[in-house]
């Protein structure tokens, strides 16, 4: 067997992003005198995007409610709803994870069968955490003139709220609010109440406030919007050698221990990869994708452990280790080392022994085939092997003249025709090239066809000799 060995280069790569806070991409309102409202909303295409749908009644009675609400035919989830008691106003809060692009319908359908005058806000934010969108929320009802909320949030997040009342105008955001719409209930002109939404940046607490023309009767939601996690990162990646020596016919582990830092970690989601030309795709089929196991070192970071099996016919190469992490949403490509698999020239004969058996008149003349062949090689290793022979004069036991090796022939088929003729060099057998194994198992394989042409006439005697199979 012969190894060689090729310089090891590694690098690491690793990049970090930071949280931004949500975006407001589109805003559209609408109200109707009706038990049903529809209208057209457009939704741009932002990644991790969440559709809000915020809803006034200005009959909130309790059995007066939104039963349901689509977009482009489907359902949104209610996050909240507050009423002033005894029939005032009513505000519901709703919202759709990653929502369809384009324009589309929000359909609004309350209980029963009565109309009620109604407004509607439909707002398309981007940036948003897909697993838990909106959390915090708190509403504030009563006959007030200046309603508030106070919301739990963070930096990067983003505060949101709407309020309605029968206060016959408009209200003012608060100090460091951004009003984003305001709509009339029932539609302009048909009730003189409004409902008002507004925005502010994330801080640990946010106190979202309106002020009202006149204490009336009224409803207020405030809630928290989460930003996107940054994505992990990823460092202290080693791999346990700089090289790996393949195994004859079987496996060889590569250990990759890496740490990941980051938040909203899925610790089922930390991968492998092996890749021979930084393309970041799995170059075979059980080196790709290698699921790593999980040791938890604080809240924020963990520890994994990968073990990659190489196959023994996995071609010498510098390899890529690309450790990737998935966080809520996605998987991020975060850190490389490399080390090298090396040569392995390995192959196995399924039989040393060549039997021209017992000759006769009758062969005199003519080619008599092996009775071992095909002698067949396999290969063990991850170097293509081509096949070559040296010959030598066969000696008679009885000390008789030698039988010249030129009488011998080496084919990689059955026919005589076009077989090489032994010498006592060494000489290439043609086109007798045992192949490297693949992801299809057998394909690495050459089978060999001895001949010998019997001399006209041939000299009794048992005659024996060694001939030498070389794989380079």
């Amino acid at each position: 067997m012969r190894w060689i060995l090729l310089v090891l280069y590694f690098f690491l790569l690793a990049k970090s992003v930071i949280a931004a806070q949500p975006s407001i991409d589109n805003v559209t309102t609408a109200g109707g005198d009706t038990n049903q409202l529809t209208f057209s909303h457009g939704t741009p295409d932002g990644s991790n995007r969440l559709l809000i749908v915020e809803v006034g009644l200005n009959d909130g009675a309790s059995d007066k409610t939104v039963s349901g609400i689509t977009y482009a035919g489907l359902d949104l989830t209610q996050l909240s709803e507050a009423r002033f008691s005894g029939g005032g106003p009513r505000v519901e809060v709703w919202y759709r994870i990653a929502p369809v692009t384009g324009n589309n319908n929000v359909v609004i359908t309350i209980d029963g069968s009565n109309s009620n005058k109604m407004g509607a806000a439909a707002i398309s934010l981007s940036g948003v955490d897909q697993t838990t969108p909106l959390e915090g929320s708190g509403s504030d009802t009563g006959n007030e003139d200046n309603p508030t909320v106070t919301v739990t949030s963070e930096t990067d997040d983003l505060v949101m709220d709407v309020e309605s009342s029968f206060a016959d105008a408009v209200s003012t955001e608060g100090p460091g609010q951004t009003r984003q719409f305001d709509q009339e209930l029932g539609g302009s002109g048909a009730s003189s109440v409004f409902m008002q939404g507004s925005t502010e940046p994330g801080a640990t607490s946010v106190r979202m406030n309106w002020t009202r023309s006149k204490i009336e009767k009224g409803a207020m939601i405030g809630f928290n919007v989460n930003a996107l996690a940054p994505p992990p990162t990823i460092d202290n990646v080693v791999i346990e050698q700089a090289s790996y020596n393949p195994t004859e016919n079987s496996t060889t582990t590569v250990r990759v221990d890496f740490n990941v830092t980051g938040i909203n970690l899925d610790v089922s989601g930390c991968k492998c990869q092996l890749d021979n030309s930084a393309t970041w795709q799995g170059l075979y089929e059980t080196a790709e994708d290698t699921v790593c196991d999980n040791l938890t070192i604080d809240g924020n970071t963990e520890q994994y452990t990968c073990f990659v099996d190489m196959q023994f016919w996995y071609e010498n190469n510098t390899y890529s280790a690309n450790v990737t992490v998935k966080d809520a949403t996605d998987f991020v490509h975060d850190a490389t080392q490399t080390f090298t698999y090396n040569i392995l020239v390995a192959s196995i004969i399924d039989n040393a022994a060549i039997d021209f058996g017992l000759i006769v008149p009758a062969d005199y003349g003519s080619s008599k085939t092996d009775a071992n062949s095909p002698l067949t090689v396999t290969n063990l290793g991850n170097k293509q092997l081509e096949l070559k022979v040296t010959g030598a004069n066969l000696s008679e036991s009885g000390g008789g003249p030698d039988l010249d090796v030129g009488s011998f022939y080496v084919k990689n088929d059955s026919t005589f025709a076009g077989s090489l003729q032994l010498t006592t060099s060494q000489q290439a057998i043609p086109n007798a090239i045992v192949p490297l194994e693949d992801a299809t198992p057998g394909g690495n394989v050459e089978e060999i066809w001895w001949f010998f042409l019997v001399p006209d006439p041939m000299l009794s005697g048992t005659y024996s000799g060694t001939w030498t199979l070389v794989e380079e």
